[in-house]
């Protein structure tokens, strides 16, 4: 489909820290819609498992979705308004979103738009390419030592110094997916650009420092909804919340713009006073179907796995290892059917040497590897992202491990030989000894490939049964590696 840049993007590009943004001119006449994209949701929230947002001004009334069906005429429908709690206050005073589902029409539907923005209005009868990714958005982390992206370069060799995410997703645009698969971390604006950083990041929509979250309305336009564009014009993308989207970072934004649950709503993060602290939450465990070919399908089943820590085991587990029995129970096994885990925390990804705590071995979100201790046999294979690199990683007797996390943001150590193998496996100390007497230790890897290099993968399924090429491509669209997963087991082969 042919897309239209709303005319507020293009704005939005040179003044996203303005604070008129929203009320200029170009706003209206694009009918105040600025930006629309199509979520892939649980069929109890859309019978068509596809559901269109909007975000527009605050102000204004949502705009109409409006099809064309295959006989030739259109219809028109309300959508509904989603507005973030109002404890959120200046941080979310500009904007808001609206939804409506895609209906099912016996003629069909061959084009959908909100405004003038073109939005994907269909799934395929089968899947043949899924492009996955995630961790996105330009890290700005003003800390004891600042971690500054550079967010105003799209391209460089030193990965501390470029921001490629509006090129990564130009590039998946070209890929004209079916689907795609995004793995949590939208947002990393979490600081005020510091002074001596203005040259990286100034004009960066900062946070508001009297609340106690990290989000506003412009930073989630300058870190997710002006660089994507292209991405979410191209395809359905099915979501999962990232560590960054907890309600004291980026949460107030995931749920506007980007919860698909009914379990938890719009304003799900808002702390309960004004200026007071938010409160942990976990969204529902829930599966999506996608059909290869007749008697093959793929269930892709979604937890949220925001919160936890990433070396050691807390009481977080208590509460997320429900959605784990959950996700268990939609994963079933069921004849014909192959079931991937989609959790932004990988189960067994490995960080940097140079990250693991004193004592203990480098392996992240070990919470989340407790919580689905014992649940893992259904699925094939386990993406996550979490660790800023392309990874993969075999434990055995396990669903091989896939991280996707390259999809922007700044990796902590750029140092592809810092990503080793560990001595032990998950759930064990430094010295092999158990983290806790509740978990045996998993077994050591028996593979593991890294690569520290922006871009996304494509997921083509094979001519057979739990087959499938995994094609790892850079932010220009260039192949820098294949992967084959075949059955629970996944190799990788660089190129060049």
């Amino acid at each position: 489909m042919t897309r239209r840049i709303p005319s507020i993007l293009v704005a939005a590009a040179a003044l996203v820290g303005g604070a008129a943004l929203l009320g200029t001119p170009a706003a209206q006449a694009g009918n105040g819609v600025v930006t629309a994209y199509t979520l892939v949701t649980p069929t109890s929230v859309s019978k068509t498992k596809l559901q269109v947002r909007a975000v527009i001004p605050a102000g204004i009334n949502c705009p109409n979705l409006v099809v064309k069906k295959g006989n030739g005429s259109t219809m028109s429908l309300s959508m509904k308004m989603r507005s973030p709690g109002v404890t959120t206050g200046a941080a979310f005073a500009s904007t808001r979103a609206c939804k409506a589902n895609i209906p099912k029409i016996n003629a069909g539907i061959t084009s959908a738009r909100v405004g003038p923005v073109s939005v994907p209005f269909s799934l395929p009868a089968r899947y043949d390419k899924i492009v996955m990714l995630g961790d996105t958005g330009c890290r700005v982390d003003d800390g004891t030592t600042p971690d500054i992206q550079d967010c105003s370069k799209t391209s460089g060799t030193n990965p501390a110094d470029y921001w490629p995410l509006s090129r990564n997703s130009v590039a998946i645009a070209k890929e004209k997916p079916d689907l795609t698969v995004f793995t949590g971390d939208f947002f990393y604006r979490e600081d005020a650009c510091p002074t001596a950083f203005e040259a990286r990041c100034g004009g960066s929509p900062p946070p508001i420092d009297s609340f106690r979250f990290n989000d506003t309305d412009y930073g989630w336009m300058a870190d997710v909804f002006i660089p994507m564009a292209p991405l979410f014009e191209a395809a359905p993308i099915l979501a999962v919340r990232g560590n960054h989207e907890q309600c004291d970072r980026g949460g107030n934004g995931w749920f506007l713009f980007f919860e698909v649950s009914t379990a938890l709503g719009p304003d799900a993060c808002a702390p309960p006073t004004l200026g007071g602290a938010t409160v942990p939450n976990i969204s529902p465990s829930w599966a999506f179907d996608a059909p290869i070919t007749n008697g093959r399908s793929l269930r892709i089943v979604a937890v949220d796995s925001a919160y936890g820590r990433n070396f050691d085991i807390t009481s977080w587990v208590d509460t997320q290892r429900p959605q784990y029995e959950a996700a268990q129970q939609l994963s079933t096994a069921k004849q014909g059917r192959e079931s991937w885990l989609l959790a932004h925390r990988p189960m067994f990804g490995v960080e940097p040497i140079e990250e693991a705590a004193t004592g203990l071995l480098p392996y992240t979100s070990i919470d989340q590897t407790a919580a689905s201790y014992g649940l893992l046999g259904n699925y094939q294979m386990i993406i996550g992202s979490h660790v800023h690199v392309s990874q993969v990683v075999k434990v055995p007797n396990l669903p091989v491990q896939m991280v996707v996390g390259n999809g922007g943001s700044k990796p902590d150590i750029a140092s592809e030989s810092s990503y080793q193998i560990p001595a032990y496996g998950p759930l064990a100390k430094a010295d092999g000894t158990a983290l806790s007497p509740s978990y045996t230790p998993y077994g050591k890897p028996s593979y593991l490939w890294t690569k520290v290099k922006y871009g996304y993968t494509v997921m083509k399924p094979g001519s057979k049964a739990k087959q499938w090429t995994a094609i790892q491509r850079d932010y220009t669209g260039k192949t820098f590696a294949t992967c084959s997963l075949v059955k629970k087991d996944m190799t990788c082969t660089n190129s060049g």
